[in-house]
């Protein structure tokens, strides 16, 4: 990967993660390199800024009328679903409790 290959950042999957990390958090002049190295490969990227972006997308995704609708139909077609399965394993119980005392 380009990050790796630059110098600005590790690859790893989650059974290294931990490793990784401890031997990062022993090796500050390593964090300090990879730190310099993403300053040249992507002089604009910051974390507290994406972040900022990240938010403010989410936060400003409004839910469209067509997604609302489609959501109050699926829910008014999963409740009496829900009801009737309810109702039948009910009565499947109470007949077989009926059968058992009789």
């Amino acid at each position: 990967m380009r990050l790796e290959r630059e110098g600005a950042g590790l690859v790893v999957d989650r059974i290294t993660l931990g490793e990784a990390l401890s031997d990062l958090s022993r090796s500050p002049e390593r964090l300090s390199d990879m730190r310099r190295a993403l300053r040249t490969l992507a002089p604009r990227f910051s974390w507290t800024g994406f972040a900022e972006r990240l938010g403010t997308l989410v936060s400003e995704s409004p839910m469209t009328a067509m997604r609302r609708v489609a959501g109050l139909i699926g829910f008014v077609l999963v409740v009496p679903a829900l009801l009737l399965f309810f109702t039948y394993a009910l009565v499947k119980v109470v007949s077989k409790t009926e059968c058992a005392t009789s």
